[in-house]
């Protein structure tokens, strides 16, 4: 395991979502194209229950079918209250095709497994997404998911933007670079900008 989604505890037991790999996972630049051997053993999302007084995990089970990486809830929702309740949603970089590389959708998963979705960049490859609030916003999944996109067609790379709440209707919008950006991934949403007044970005 090398990415969680989110973690809470809960009467005395925690509940935690993440990839899980496979016994033979390595970084291997496999195909050229993705620095893990995720053909042969794909990541896939795990929820784990564990007993905090026995230190025994008493449930281990598959949350989302795809094959997947990076997933990532809301950022109020990182660290939660005992009074709220766990994050229903996590946004997958995956392959929901039943083939598991190249990642090539955006998976929406939830734990209630009533409100699933999933987009389908065709021809392109997906990196790790990132939601991004709405402001004043107070649904869980109300904001929007920003995603890097690449098209080997073109050789650019863009970012595409898609509402949390309908990511199966695709980008409402997308930013082409115009050229070509390495892989980026872990990053999280902020709404203010702390760099000084005289930085270059």
């Amino acid at each position: 395991v090398f990415h969680f989604g989110h973690c809470g505890e809960r009467d005395g037991f925690l509940e935690v979502d993440f990839v899980a790999l496979g016994s033979e996972f390595c970084m291997k630049f496999q195909h050229e194209l993705w620095l893990s051997n995720a053909d042969d053993e794909p990541g896939l999302l795990m929820t784990a229950r564990i007993d905090l007084a026995t230190l025994r995990c008493v449930s281990y089970k598959q949350a989302d079918p795809s094959s997947c990486e990076f997933p990532t809830t809301h950022p109020g929702k990182h660290v939660i209250a005992a009074s709220e309740e766990l994050p229903r949603f996590s946004y997958l970089m995956a392959n929901d095709a039943g083939i598991r590389l190249p990642y090539q959708h955006v998976v929406k998963a939830d734990r209630q497994h009533e409100g699933r979705q999933s987009y389908y960049f065709d021809g392109r490859s997906v990196g790790e997404p990132v939601f991004a609030p709405r402001k004043n916003g107070t649904a869980e999944d109300d904001g929007y998911i920003i995603v890097q996109v690449f098209d080997p067609a073109t050789r650019h790379t863009s970012f595409a933007v898609l509402d949390a709440q309908r990511v199966s209707e695709g980008p409402v919008c997308s930013l082409d670079l115009q050229t070509f950006l390495p892989n980026a991934f872990h990053g999280t949403w902020c709404d203010e900008v702390f760099a000084e007044p005289t930085s270059r970005l």
